[in-house]
């Protein structure tokens, strides 16, 4: 009877566990759809490539001393121009923002806002786009239950380099350290997938996937995802178990 048992009990972990490798494949698959998606969309969207411009600035990079692996000008329907670049951080000089976007500006003739610069081993990433229409004024307010040293609550906003600004607002499960592990690795799971260039409903889709292959017990917090188009002025809510948002206007 109790080797039976045993084996029964044996049997049933190993179905739970085929279950939930199941279960985060599927979401991957889901995921690698939904970016295959955007990526269709993006070109859609896309009127045109501009390789002279792409050649003048791949040009003066390099005469600066930096090392330009690959340049991409996109035009859209809209006639909105966006800069993509490819740098080696291993050789050549690393140039700051403010020369980026200067040096672009002047290659393509056009105004563009700071690039959002992120590196990835070694190679460097910067995306720009034409100075938008509106700015976003950003404030926070953060309050430790407790009067603890850590907090569950996560915030993080940016830039995307394509005219849109993204904050994100994560809140771990409960309080102290274990709560502010899963609110910080929620919220810097989303970002790299957003500044990566995904789509925001793409990410979301696969994020929770990716914490449950990051960590091996279970990951609870909550997900406000919140963008506005600095050329629309349109703000788009997206929520993973979070609560209501309050949208304060000022009258008339």
């Amino acid at each position: 009877m109790n080797s039976n048992y045993r084996e029964l009990l044996s049997c049933m972990e190993a179905q739970r566990r085929a279950s939930g490798v199941r279960s985060v494949v599927a979401g991957q698959f889901s995921g690698v759809s939904d970016i295959l998606k955007d990526l269709s969309a993006e070109f859609q969207n896309t009127m045109r490539c501009d390789n002279e411009s792409a050649e003048r600035i791949i040009s003066a990079l390099s005469a600066l001393g930096a090392v330009p692996i690959e340049c991409i000008c996109t035009v859209s329907s809209g006639g909105k121009m966006n800069v993509e670049l490819e740098l080696s951080a291993r050789n050549g000089k690393r140039l700051n923002k403010g020369v980026i976007m200067r040096e672009a500006s002047k290659c393509c003739g056009r105004r563009f806002d700071l690039p959002t610069v992120s590196e990835q081993g070694d190679k460097i990433r910067a995306a720009m786009c034409e100075m938008p229409v509106y700015d976003v004024e950003i404030g926070t307010d953060q309050h430790v239950a407790n009067n603890g040293r850590l907090c569950g609550d996560c915030l993080n906003y940016f830039n995307d380099g394509f005219g849109r600004t993204y904050a994100i607002v994560c809140d771990g499960m409960g309080t102290g350290g274990r709560a502010a592990v899963d609110g910080n690795m929620a919220a810097s799971v989303m970002s790299r997938l957003l500044r990566s260039g995904l789509s925001a409903d793409s990410s979301l889709q696969i994020v929770n996937s990716a914490l449950m292959v990051k960590s091996e017990d279970e990951s609870l917090s909550t997900l406000d995802v919140t963008s506005f188009d600095l050329y629309t002025g349109k703000v788009t809510l997206r929520k993973a178990g979070a609560p209501v948002t309050y949208i304060k206007k000022a009258a008339g």
